[in-house]
């Protein structure tokens, strides 16, 4: 019931930018627009952080009582071999995602806003975790950019944004 998504890492942005929906390529204007930056982390402040504050919040508010909530101690091994990339607005955190590096892949494992906002949303964060991804991945020397899993339905909302970044099912 769930399919897996991947991007192929194509060695310059704009080859990768040519492959995207119309959204997607967008992301740069609300960048710009808001000051969004990112910042990675593997400080266990910032840890703790993402997962009550952004984590937490996000999946509940997403998927309410359907959630499907890692646990904090069962998050942790992943942090430990990986980082967090985090989005920010003025010096506030409002977006995250952790990540690993192995093999020549970068793995978008779990994402998180803060405390569930709507409004960090609406800003282009989601987005802006995505745009900054694949830019790491690309300045890393990645091959694949691994989206992990999301419903096998054509109009599920993961899957679509997932499609629209250009991911392979």
């Amino acid at each position: 019931e769930f399919v897996r998504h991947d991007i192929d890492i194509l060695p310059t942005w704009e080859d990768i930018k040519s492959r995207l929906h119309r959204t997607p390529r967008e992301t740069g204007r609300l960048i710009r627009k808001y000051g969004l930056s990112y910042r990675i982390s593997n400080d266990q402040k910032d840890f703790q952080f993402f997962y009550y504050r952004m984590y937490l919040p996000h999946i509940r508010k997403q998927y309410g009582d359907l959630a499907a909530i890692e646990s904090y101690e069962e998050m942790a091994p992943f942090f430990a071999k990986g980082f967090l990339l985090l989005v920010e607005e003025k010096n506030q955190t409002i977006v995250g995602s952790l990540c690993l590096m192995d093999k020549n892949v970068l793995t978008y494992r779990r994402m998180g806003v803060l405390d569930g906002d709507e409004i960090y949303i609406r800003k282009g964060g989601q987005m802006a975790i995505f745009y900054f991804s694949l830019h790491l991945a690309i300045d890393q020397k990645m091959q694949k950019f691994d989206l992990m899993k999301s419903q096998a339905f054509l109009n599920d909302g993961v899957y679509r944004h997932k499609r629209g970044w250009g991911a392979k099912v």
